[in-house]
């Protein structure tokens, strides 16, 4: 659906002015510069790397979780052909082992670890796509609609940006992204055991590091919500049910009775609506070790302000100050390399 912005000064509104030529000559350096651009805990560890075949994929990602995201940029309409890329690259990238993919990627020696441990555990990490352009055709929508219908289980995250100039010469970028991803209901019997099995893993290194009680809490929680578990090699995390490759909460158990904590104030503004000050006042600082009572507490402002936000009949209304889709964007300079 296409979409119009305007800016109101005092009771007159005034149109934003689009500005597609704008965007294109440097979406491609600004996001390869800045991946919260696109999604919130992802890094990028490859930049064209090179495939046995000689092909070489725009940028590979990685989550905080341990997953691979192979991303395809397009400074124009991304479409059904920059699909069949980024399949390509996957299937390349799922056939080969784990020192053939770690040559090709720049990790932190955790980062190692934690992709390690999903070939070790489930034989390969959990892969993802990510298609970034201007715009999409319908027809893409309904391509990666049929992948899923037909068991394909790699999730395909669509995301496309829009310009637009106001008459004091800001720009503001309009964010939508487009998750598709297998229903619960259509995974595998395999598939479902797979998903089981390394939520009990993780259930395991829970107790072993002496923080069980926090992860079976952490769990609870999820269910009370109505929310959905994502297992990862070391951590899981909690996701909305309608679009479950969007992190919410994390948590991950630490040597010495400790759990990594995370949460994401994009997502819980994207999705619920929720107030980014509020989030971060009420959840505390992000992505830090926390000790298993402080994490047990914070769990529990999580369900509170889930609980919150569930009830509310707020309706969020588009405020070029405040929307979590609309940014004000002050574009980062185009010269300078890129540092993986």
């Amino acid at each position: 659906m296409p979409v119009a912005l305007w800016s109101v000064t005092g009771s007159t509104p005034a149109r934003l002015e689009r500005r597609q030529e704008f965007l294109e000559a440097r979406l491609e350096s600004w996001v390869k510069a800045d991946s919260t651009m696109v999604a919130e805990g992802l890094t990028w560890v490859a930049q064209q790397p090179r495939l046995p075949d000689g092909t070489f994929p725009d940028l590979i990602g990685m989550t905080r979780e341990g997953g691979l995201v192979v991303a395809e940029l397009k400074r124009e309409t991304v479409n059904i052909g920059t699909l069949a890329q980024a399949l390509h690259y996957v299937l390349m990238l799922g056939a080969m082992d784990l020192d053939a993919v770690l040559k090709r990627l720049t990790l932190s020696e955790e980062a190692k670890s934690t992709l390690t441990a999903s070939y070790e555990n489930d034989g390969t990490p959990d892969f993802s796509i990510m298609l970034i352009g201007t715009s999409r055709v319908p027809e893409l929508d309904r391509a990666t609609a049929f992948l899923s219908r037909q068991g394909l289980n790699v999730p395909v995250k669509i995301v496309t940006f829009t310009p637009f100039l106001d008459t004091e010469g800001r720009v503001f970028l309009v964010r939508d992204v487009e998750d598709h991803e297998l229903e619960p209901s259509d995974l595998s019997g395999q598939q479902r055991r797979s998903r089981h099995a390394k939520v009990e893993w993780v259930q395991e290194m829970a107790r072993v590091a002496g923080v069980g009680e926090v992860v079976e809490s952490f769990i609870q929680t999820a269910s009370d919500l109505g929310l959905r578990i994502r297992p990862w090699p070391k951590s899981l995390t909690i996701v909305p049910p309608f679009t479950r490759g969007r992190t919410l909460l994390y948590l991950g158990p630490k040597g010495a009775g400790q759990v990594h904590f995370g949460y994401s104030p994009e997502n819980l503004t994207e999705l619920y609506g929720a107030d980014v000050a509020t989030v971060r006042q009420r959840l505390g600082e992000n992505w830090v070790n926390l000790s298993p009572e402080d994490a047990q507490g914070r769990i529990q402002e999580f369900a509170s302000l889930m609980q919150g936000l569930q009830q509310s009949d707020e309706v969020v209304t588009i405020d070029s100050d405040a929307h979590p889709l609309v940014e004000r964007f002050t574009p980062p300079p185009l010269s300078g390399g890129y540092g993986m």
